[in-house]
């Protein structure tokens, strides 16, 4: 009896160090988390009942920033904004992404790995590159690539960056 139950309290101290050791493992993303993640978040919150410019004291206002946050027109356009771009941006990609992945573990594809690499590549290639392939494609001029595809139509070129539209669709590409 003496020997089970020593068996016992060996394998629950063994689960229990297996237990804190994967909890070590994954502690740093936590405490990153909540340094870089969660502190502004909180810290934001508790600012927005101040009223204080970063240099002299704070002064409490109460509720006063948030119902000028709520009655302001810039702000809901903004949040808008995001929340359309976030839209653009994120169902086409989710999309696009499902059937790549479905088409690069499919059977009937040869050459995977070519396709793979070729996916991959904008990933590793420097961000200079990609900034002059996106100013080539949304550039304001109508020898633009895109402009180019609108005039092939009878559209008129698209200036991206004054265009409300235009400047969204740039930025969810």
């Amino acid at each position: 009896m003496g020997l089970t139950l020593e068996k016992k309290q060996k394998k629950i101290t063994e689960k229990k160090r297996n237990a804190l050791s994967g909890y070590l493992f994954i502690s740093p993303f936590y405490l990153l988390f909540a340094v870089f993640g969660l502190f502004p978040i909180l810290f934001s919150f508790y600012i927005g009942f101040f009223r204080w410019d970063g240099l002299s004291d704070m002064e409490f206002a109460g509720l006063h920033n948030f119902q000028y946050i709520l009655n302001d027109e810039l702000f809901w356009k903004s949040l808008s904004n995001t929340l359309i771009i976030g839209i653009m941006g994120t169902a086409p990609q989710l999309v696009i992404g499902i059937l790549l992945a479905y088409a690069l573990n499919a059977t009937f594809l040869k050459y995977k790995n070519v396709f793979r690499i070729m996916i991959f590549l904008p990933y590793v290639t420097s961000i200079v590159a990609v900034a002059i392939v996106f100013s080539v494609i949304f550039s304001n001029q109508p020898h633009g690539l895109i402009n180019s595809v609108f005039g092939l139509f009878g559209m008129d070129p698209v200036v991206w960056n004054r265009s409300e539209w235009g400047a969204k669709i740039a930025i969810a590409r």
